[in-house]
This record gives structure tokens, C-alpha cells and sequence, in this order.
């Protein structure tokens, strides 16, 4: 029985550790060749690296080093040890180079490099690292240093597994993010069309004016305090800071009282001017830039509870109530309002502006107050839709660190049942506990796979060309529920570059196959070998479930390969499973977007690839 326990190993037994070469700032965007600087560690990249800042040319990629898909990158210079060799995993197959600073960790057994870049993060590693680094204004950790870091590893399946649980609550992460960003630009587009009249709410035709904001408000100071005389008890007190770092338009006393900052004060010895009531607006007086100038925010204090306008603050207190409350809340986030706050804005190292000047700004609005309140609700539910989705978001940040906490440190496991394995063990055999252990890397993984294809589907007479090969390592991939990260959606379908200038040539230099013609391949001298490999790791079973695709045509690869792939992504995505929504993705990707035009992805081929995608791996 194989044991189920994690492997105490060091990173001397994972993989071996080189230097990264210099790649300067000035270089960093001298070309279009992908590229990592140490720095970049830090600021951009956690856990593994997806989208590359910097790009080099080929002149500067000769003096670099190369890492490859696995490759884990530690920055092993920094300002403080709790950050130093700080690292992120390479988990797609382009052509990257590291630059200086960077140590190389270069897997030579079996891992998962999503799960290895996730666990090198952890606070267990990062303690190790502390105590290895040396260094006070600059901190240094060596190769010979982080040789000696222990981890625990899972089996390999588990590895992938738990990648697969991580990767799928980052991609919804990402995902939220991206969609509260895209709301938050739809916003601002509304408000700039609706608070300047440019476009009216239906049934609205009533007049626009125009006044200066000394007609419509008086303006007061607050009562200075700095920050560390505030406490948690006393009055609600109003900083500037707070004001600058709001991600609302409005502060409630209700809802929000627990967080504003308090006071201690006697109330007598402050003005009535100074103490917030329902409605009124409070600018500040006081910005590191032009952009700030404009910040404020409106109070929401309907049980008049006493709050005080504080530090560098300017509170507007409303003349005649020409202005609903709701609308307040927007009307000054305009393009034109904050022009005019930068206008009237001045200093150099931090920006002001006076009550007089507040006072001379222009604020163009309709007369009617049911059109103030009736775009005032448009935006309030836009804000609260935003609201929800940002809730979500923390939500989901939170349940991320929860789970890396229990599944990184194997209190929570992710292991089949013996149901599952029963199930599993109808369609194939599963790998052997040796294949567990092989020790071998990635590449001669995926050469052995690709020699096992060519053994199985060429002969001198028809060799085996690249596109067929490719193709059928992903559907084994899927089969075997491993990682098919490293097949990128390329013109023809799912496409790993490595296989063609990595492992082929090591299929070729071991025997394993042997080229006839260009890109077309025979069976080596030692091809058994390689199908003994495979046969080990995955069971002859699986040699027998590639046979049925022996006399597909390309085409029809193509179809079932893209939309196998594409499903991938609608699932991940918790999107429905249709035509058009496979089409979707397809249309998304600039180099699928053409599959379309292709008369082998119409509809009905799509439909069927879709049935027979989902039976195969489902």
C-alpha cells in the first residue's frame, strides 16, 4: 500500500540552483523576449508569474539565463529579511530570462510548479529564509543557503490537486477584480454623461443652472488635532487623511461609527460650525497633488450623533437645500469640478486650496430636485452593485488564505476515496507508487509521452507529425487529470512549444524516436523503453483509450482539442457549457478568433465536440 504521508525533502533534493545575469533597468523594454528582474519578485508577482513587465532583446537575452516552464525564481537581494527570496513559479511555456539577483530553482523530480511556488511562500519557508538571509541595509540570502530550506511534498496527484483548488479561487479572484474595475469605469462614464446633462434620464426635460458654490454653501474650518490624539473613545471625529483614503462618496455615522476615528473634547469648546450634520459636504484643504485637491465627502447623520470636522478639513454647510442629499454625494466627482479644484489649487510639495476659492467654483445642475434624486438613485445602485461585488472580493481574498493555511501544511487533504479510485481504476490503471518517485523531470516526462504516441500511431510508411502529436499528448494529459497548463491556445488548438524544442530533442537524443522528413517522426531503437515508462506511470489501459482517436482527421482534433480547452476556461468561470458560449471563448482569444471562419467549427461540429469533450473527462 502506498503510504499517503508528505516527504520531508530540502531544496538541494528538489532541483538544482543557479544565478540569474544582469539585465539593467535601461534594458528591461529594449526588446519584445520576455523577462524577470528580481525586483519584480516583489512588486508584481506572487506565488507564480503569468504576465511578464519587462522585455528584453535578443541581444540582451544572450547574457541572461533562460528558465523554462517549473523553473521557480528567488529574489536573493532585498531591503529586509521577512521578504527576502521572495519567489514565483514560471507556469507557462514562452521564452523567459532572468536577470541578476535571481537564483533558479530547477526542478529534477516531479513537482507541480504552481503547488511549489505556493509553498515556498508560506510563513513556515519564509522563517527558514529569515534565519538564512545576512545583511542589514541589504539583505543577501546565497544558492548554498537556500539549498538547505526543507518543505514537505504530497504525492505529485495531490500536488495537482491542490494547484488546481488555489489556481481556480485566484482565477475568481482575478476575475472579480477585473469586473469591479470594469463597473467602477462604467460608473464614472455614467456620471460624466448624467451629472453634466449631457444625456437625461427618461421623462426629464426640465432646466440646467448654474451657480457658484458660495451661493449655494457657507464654508467653516474644523478643530485641528493630529493623528495621535485620536483614540477609540470620545467624539466621532472627521481627519483629512480619512477623506483621502475613503472608497466611498459618503461616511454614515450609523453604519460606520464603529470605524471613525474619536476625540476626547469638550463639546463647549467646539464651534457648532465645525460639528457635522446631515448633508454636508467636507473638503479638504490639504493634498500631496493637483488630483487630491478636489477630495471630500458628504455625511450621512440623520440621528445628528456629534461628529467633528477635523484636521485641514472645510466643511459646506448648504444655504437655501438647492441640492438633494444623494445628489450631493456625486455632483462634485466630475471632470469639470476637478479641473476647477486644480485650477484654484496651489503649493508645490502639498497642494491647498481656500474657502474662497471652494467658493468660486461652478457647479452646473438640474432644477428639478425629482432629476437630482432620480440620478442620484442611478449611481447609488451602480455604487452598491460595486459594493457587493468588492464584499465578494474580501470574501474570497479570505477564504484563499483559509485554505492555503490547511491544505499547504496537509491539515486538510485532498485524497481520493475508495470510491473514486474504484471508478478510476474501471477506465485506467493508476500510476504506480514507483512513478511517484521517479525522480525524473518534467521534460522527460513529456518526451516519454510523446515517444509513446509515436509508437503507437506512426509507422515508416505514415510517420507522425507534430500537429497529431501535440494534439494527442493533450487528450492523455486530460485523461490522466494532469496539468495541461503548458498548452497554450495557438492557432491549430492547444500547443505546447516545449514539447517541439525541449522534448523532442530528448526523445531523440535518448533513441526514443527518430525524425523522417521535417517534423515527422518513426519509432527509435529504444522506443520500448519509453512505453515501459508509460505503461508504469499511467497503466496499458491508457495506451488503449488513445487508440480510439487513431483515424480522427485533423480537423476534427482541432474541433474536440479547442473546445475540451475552451470548456476549461467556461468552468472555471462557472459559466454555462453551450455553443455560443464556447464560441465565446474562442472569439476572446486573438489567435483562436479565426477558428471560426473554418467550416469544421460550425455549430453542430461544436455541439458534438462539446458531448464528446464532456464524456471523455467528465
Amino acid at each position: 500500500m502506498v503510504s499517503d504521508r508528505w516527504e520531508n525533502v530540502t531544496l538541494a533534493q528538489v532541483g538544482t540552483l543557479k544565478k540569474g545575469s544582469g539585465i539593467s533597468r535601461t534594458e528591461s523594454n529594449s526588446g519584445n523576449l520576455a523577462a524577470v528582474r528580481y525586483g519584480e519578485l516583489y512588486t508584481l508577482h506572487n506565488y507564480y508569474i503569468r504576465v511578464y513587465n519587462s522585455h528584453i532583446s535578443r541581444t540582451v537575452a544572450e547574457k541572461a539565463l533562460r528558465v523554462y516552464y517549473g523553473d521557480i525564481l528567488f529574489a536573493c537581494s532585498g531591503e529586509t529579511k521577512e521578504e527576502i527570496a521572495k519567489c514565483a513559479a514560471i507556469i507557462d511555456n514562452v521564452e523567459v530570462y532572468a536577470g541578476g539577483d535571481i537564483i533558479v530553482l530547477t526542478p529534477c523530480m516531479k513537482v507541480n510548479p504552481v503547488f511549489l511556488g505556493f509553498i515556498l511562500n508560506t510563513q513556515a519557508v519564509i522563517q527558514q529564509r529569515m534565519q538564512r538571509a545576512q545583511g542589514d541595509a541589504v539583505v543577501h540570502i546565497s544558492s548554498e543557503s537556500l539549498k538547505t530550506i526543507k518543505i514537505s511534498l504530497p504525492k505529485y496527484s495531490e500536488q495537482c490537486k491542490i494547484a488546481a483548488v488555489l489556481l481556480d479561487i485566484d482565477t475568481l479572484i482575478v476575475n472579480l477584480e477585473n469586473l469591479i474595475e470594469k463597473k467602477k469605469a462604467i460608473k464614472r462614464g455614467v456620471m460624466q454623461e448624467l451629472l453634466t446633462g449631457r444625456k437625461r434620464l427618461p421623462g426629464f426635460k426640465g432646466e440646467w443652472t448654474e451657480k457658484l458654490l458660495g451661493e449655494l454653501f457657507n464654508f467653516y474650518g474644523g478643530v485641528s488635532a493630529s493623528r495621535d490624539m485620536l483614540s477609540t473613545t470620545g467624539y466621532c471625529y472627521l481627519h483629512y487623511g480619512d477623506i483621502h483614503s475613503a472608497h466611498k462618496s459618503y461616511i454614515d455615522t450609523t453604519k460606520d461609527y464603529s470605524l471613525i476615528p474619536k476625540f476626547e473634547i469638550d463639546l463647549r469648546k467646539v464651534s457648532n460650525n465645525s460639528l457635522l450634520s446631515d448633508g454636508d459636504v467636507v473638503f479638504v484643504d490639504a493634498s500631496e497633488d493637483d488630483e487630491g485637491a478636489s477630495r471630500h465627502i458628504v455625511v450621512r447623520n440623520p440621528q445628528n450623533i456629534p461628529f467633528i470636522s477635523g484636521l485641514h478639513t472645510i466643511v459646506a454647510k448648504e444655504k437655501h437645500n438647492d441640492l438633494v442629499h444623494l445628489y450631493r454625494e456625486y455632483c462634485f466627482q466630475t471632470k469639470q469640478i476637478k479641473d476647477q479644484f486644480k485650477y484654484f489649487a496651489a503649493g508645490t510639495k502639498v497642494t491647498g486650496i481656500s474657502k474662497a476659492n471652494i467658493a468660486k467654483i461652478v457647479l452646473r445642475f438640474p432644477v428639478d430636485r425629482l432629476e437630482q434624486q432620480s440620478i442620484g438613485n442611478v449611481l447609488s445602485d451602480m455604487d452598491n452593485e460595486i459594493e457587493a461585488l468588492t464584499q465578494k472580493l474580501e470574501k474570497s481574498r479570505q477564504i484563499k488564505q483559509g485554505m492555503m493555511q490547511e491544505l499547504l501544511t496537509g491539515r486538510i487533504r485532498l485524497l481520493e476515496t475508495a470510491t473514486q479510485k474504484q471508478k478510476k481504476a474501471k477506465t485506467k490503471k493508476a500510476p504506480k507508487a514507483k512513478a511517484e518517485q521517479q525522480g525524473h523531470n518534467e521534460h522527460f516526462h513529456e518526451a516519454v509521452i510523446l515517444s509513446t504516441v509515436v509508437s503507437i500511431f506512426a509507422s515508416e510508411q505514415f510517420p507522425l507529425g507534430r500537429f497529431r502529436r501535440q494534439k494527442f499528448a493533450y487528450l492523455l494529459h486530460r485523461h490522466a487529470q494532469e496539468s495541461t497548463q503548458g498548452f497554450l491556445k495557438k492557432a491549430a488548438g492547444p500547443y505546447n512549444p516545449t514539447i517541439r524544442y525541449k522534448d523532442e530533442k530528448i526523445a531523440l537524443k535518448a533513441g526514443y524516436v527518430v525524425e523522417r522528413g521535417k517534423g515527422k517522426f518513426v519509432q527509435g531503437e529504444k522506443s520500448n523503453e519509453a512505453v515501459a515508462y508509460f505503461v508504469q506511470w499511467y497503466g496499458e489501459d491508457a495506451i488503449e483509450w488513445i487508440k480510439q482517436f487513431q483515424y480522427r482527421k485533423n480537423d476534427d482534433l482541432e474541433v474536440l482539442t479547442t473546445v475540451a480547452e475552451a470548456i476549461v476556461d467556461l468552468k472555471k468561470s462557472n459559466l454555462a457549457i453551450t455553443v455560443e458560449s464556447v464560441k465565446q471563448i474562442i472569439r476572446e482569444n486573438p489567435e483562436w478568433r479565426a477558428k471560426l471562419d473554418k467550416d469544421c467549427f460550425n455549430d453542430l461540429k461544436i455541439q458534438s465536440a462539446i458531448k464528446e469533450s464532456q464524456k471523455l473527462f467528465e
